[in-house]
């Protein structure tokens, strides 16, 4: 955990910081995924339905 720590430029925080940054960032990294993940199957859906009529 500290090595992601001092790669994300968090090295002198305590370490409570350090969790609650790092949290924040893999929420966001799950959250942006799932979001794109969204995206592209709906683009696939919408394209079946076009191609059906």
């Amino acid at each position: 955990m500290t090595a992601i720590a001092n790669a994300l430029g968090l090295g002198n925080l305590p370490v409570g910081i350090q969790y609650a940054v790092i949290g924040l960032v893999v929420a966001h990294v799950l959250a942006f995924s799932y979001w794109l993940l969204r995206i592209t199957t709906d683009k696939k859906r919408l394209e079946m339905r076009f191609k059906e009529e």
